[in-house]
């Protein structure tokens, strides 16, 4: 049986240095949708996961205009929103991107886990890759 694979964006609107950078207007996109819709051609179920707050109730409206499934949990850790969501959905793989990760590129990210499948790694990451586009590929059991 192959292995399931997903990708578990992580986003929030509080933040203390850029509040609601996820929404911030690039081009006239949101940020958000724009890392989304990049995160989406990689070909893997994506799923954003966001806090339960309220106050992130943009972030979902956001998700659910462009078709992507919602998980909600854990404020303050994006980790465990990841394991959470990668559980729930039945991922045995799952890529972590965060909202700051916008430049995240869907070829490299095809490339990072079948890598990642070939070596039956638990953890995969890309040393040299710049800030924007980087994302982590772990194995589901071990988060």
């Amino acid at each position: 049986m192959a292995d399931t694979v997903g990708v578990v964006v992580c986003s929030r609107l509080k933040s203390a240095r850029l509040p609601e950078k996820a929404l911030s207007d690039i081009n006239g996109k949101p940020a958000l949708e724009i890392l989304l819709n990049n995160v989406r051609a990689c070909g893997y179920k994506t799923v954003l996961a966001i806090p339960t707050s309220p106050d992130d109730e943009p972030l979902a409206a956001l998700a659910e205009r462009l078709g992507i499934e919602i998980w909600r949990g854990q404020d303050d850790s994006p980790l465990h929103r990841t394991a959470a969501a990668a559980k729930y959905f039945k991922f045995d793989h799952v890529v972590r991107v965060t909202h700051d990760d916008i430049l995240a590129d869907p070829y490299l990210m095809r490339k990072q886990v079948g890598w990642h499948l070939s070596q039956d790694a638990d953890y995969t990451f890309i040393s040299k890759c710049p800030r924007g586009c980087d994302q982590e590929v772990f194995r589901t059991e071990s988060l």
